[in-house]
């Protein structure tokens, strides 16, 4: 029942969620100005119930070649349709049908039926919690490596593989190797990082409520 212009959108939304650990208003609000693709792929989260301030999130560490090429069609698109007149802060990244910007109720219901087609539950903010666990499940096998008693199923996705993971250390360590080594002190980095991209004042927060690992 999607339209193609609809499809692409609701994607985008689901990507930013997940890959991106934005809430739905954020999501929502965002606009063309708040993404610069010329060298990074910066995200810019300016528009925010938070008060840890503005968030700039490198997208092109956080999720594959395959969701930063989604990103690139919507800006296009978006682009094509409303660029010639209106400038670049004003353009919704997420548009509605007449170019100004939907509810965040829009996106999250649609998120919502969709989950529950498929999964019989689930809704847009567990999204989110989501790109918590997989965070911390990331940085984990970066400090420590990936142990060979685990299932190769559950870790046979590119997110889990090079060069997701060599990006994904960079994010992490900067351009120095990972120290691997077990204990707190290894995943100290990692959870500040992570409370940081989720935009929570502390990283308490992030650990109570939106991790599930």
């Amino acid at each position: 029942d999607l339209t193609e212009d609809l499809a692409l959108r609701l994607k985008v939304f689901i990507i930013l969620a997940f890959f991106a650990g934005l809430r739905r208003r954020e999501a929502a609000r965002l606009t063309l100005q708040d993404i610069d693709d010329a060298i990074e792929f910066l995200l810019w989260v300016r528009r925010s119930k938070s008060k840890h301030g503005i968030r700039v999130l490198r997208l092109d560490l956080l999720m594959l070649d395959e969701h930063l090429k989604l990103l690139r069609q919507q800006v296009t698109a978006c682009l094509d349709r409303y660029g010639s007149n209106r400038s670049l802060e004003s353009i919704p990244l997420l548009p509605d049908e007449t170019g100004d910007f939907c509810q965040p109720s829009f996106y999250s219901e649609k998120v919502r039926d969709l989950m529950h087609a498929i999964f019989e539950t689930g809704s847009a903010h567990l999204l989110r919690h989501s790109f918590a666990t997989l965070f911390l499940v990331r940085s984990d096998i970066a400090v420590h490596g990936l142990s060979n008693s685990l299932p190769s199923q559950e870790f046979d996705h590119p997110m889990f593989k090079d060069p997701a993971m060599t990006r994904f250390d960079l994010l992490l360590f900067g351009q120095g190797s990972p120290e691997r080594r077990p204990g707190y002190r290894a995943m100290a980095r990692p959870l500040w990082i992570l409370q940081s991209l989720i935009g929570h004042s502390c990283p308490e927060t992030t650990l109570s409520y939106y991790s599930h690992a």
